[in-house]
């Protein structure tokens, strides 16, 4: 009983000594609720929620021939497809401004994404330079102009919380006072 006693307040302790972590949208209500000044953002490790996929199609050229009395277009084209996976890990590049910041996810001149809010509590999306009818985004990425996939306006980023417990809980059974006869 008593190795059940100790093994209940054992669990309790390290309950109250861990911490719980959670990933959390980034926002601006998150950054004025924390007090995080700009030196300190740029400590933060990012994470890119929902997939971004950018491509770019570029013609090489054309070439016209006749062919046993047909004419013949050669055309050659390059796509260049980038897929940015949910969960990869980025970095501050810089702020744009209150509500705007670049995030760079691999190395390079120019590789960066942009991020941003239009609220307080709004979450830092990905942000184009147009945003078509269609849903697709034209970004520039290393620069060269991309379109991104039709979902990418629903990607975002988030960092990771973690909350600290110093509670110490005691817990004990009454057993009683039993009347001495006499």
């Amino acid at each position: 009983m008593k190795n059940i006693k100790s093994l209940l307040i054992l669990f309790t302790v390290a309950l109250s000594l861990g911490a719980c972590k959670q990933k959390i949208s980034y926002t601006r209500d998150v950054l004025k609720r924390y007090h995080l000044t700009e030196s300190e953002i740029d400590k933060l490790q990012y994470y890119l929620m929902n997939d971004v996929i950018i491509f770019n199609a570029s013609k090489d050229g054309s070439s016209t021939s006749l062919v046993d009395g047909e004419i013949v277009v050669n055309e050659e084209q390059s796509t260049d497809k980038i897929i940015f996976r949910s969960g990869t890990k980025g970095i501050l590049e810089k702020s744009i401004s209150e509500n705007k910041i670049a995030i760079r996810f691999e190395n390079g001149e120019g590789k960066t994404l942009i991020f941003g809010s239009s609220s307080m509590k709004g979450r830092y999306s990905l942000q184009a330079e147009k945003w078509n009818p269609n849903g697709q985004g034209q970004i520039t990425y290393g620069g060269e102009k991309y379109v991104t996939s039709k979902y990418c306006k629903n990607a975002y980023i988030q960092i990771k919380l973690r909350r600290n417990s110093d509670k110490s809980n005691s817990q004990r059974v009454v057993k009683g006072k039993k009347l001495k006869k006499g």
